[in-house]
């Protein structure tokens, strides 16, 4: 990971480096929105990003912008811990052990290069500066009170963590039919950053003016 988020920031500082070459001022608008998975975390969600793209030389872009992610699910190990346990027997029915709520929420900035190879295809790399904040304990386990007439209950290991973060991603787009002034299409991504965490996108992508259209 250490080795492609180096390569990723060595190939955008590299183009960025070429925004002398910038041959227009049209600044085109991106909006992306769709499923998303957080690794690290293991937990599924959703991501936004919005971004504005100006030419460079060429078929080459420069994208700005930023986005919004949000992962949850119900933890199952108290589940999986209770499983053949009859709990009609507990003593302090208000003690009941409610299953954790595990959430991971991120908001970034991000900057890189798109290569536009056509209407239909293109593909880039950024850098990202990152702000995320989690519910979801690095370390914990669900332990037995001792007694069946209480339910067994969540202990917690370590404190969950919200950190300030940087990396890159690099993804894919895919164009269907130019529709007037947008494509839609489809984008694929992968983001990593110095903290490992890893976040795949799969989602609807609308790509503001044709960057293939003539003028």
């Amino acid at each position: 990971m250490r080795f492609l988020l180096t390569i990723m920031m060595v190939l955008t500082l590299k183009c960025l480096h070429a925004q002398k070459n910038i041959d227009s001022t049209e600044t085109m608008l991106i909006f992306a929105a769709g499923w998303s998975h957080h690794l690290k975390h293991d937990l599924p969600g959703m991501a936004i990003e919005i971004n504005g793209k100006k030419p460079l030389k060429g078929k080459w872009y420069w994208h700005y912008g930023g986005g919004f992610q949000q992962y949850a699910k119900t933890d199952r190990k108290l589940g999986e811990f209770l499983a053949g346990y009859d709990g009609n027997g507990i003593l302090f029915p208000e003690l009941e052990t409610a299953p954790l709520r595990l959430e991971t929420a991120g908001i970034q900035l991000q900057t890189g290069l798109t290569y536009q190879l056509n209407k239909h295809l293109g593909w880039g790399t950024g850098l990202v500066g990152r702000y995320q904040g989690t519910s979801k304990p690095e370390s914990y386990t669900v332990v037995n009170n001792g007694t069946m007439l209480i339910e067994p209950a969540y202990r917690i290991d370590s404190s969950p963590v919200q950190e300030w973060t940087y990396g890159g991603n690099m993804f894919i787009t895919l164009g269907f039919s130019e529709q007037q002034w947008w494509i839609p299409g489809l984008k694929m991504l992968i983001q990593t950053d110095n903290k490992q965490n890893t976040l795949l996108h799969l989602q609807l992508h609308w790509d503001g003016l044709n960057p293939l259209r003539q003028k």
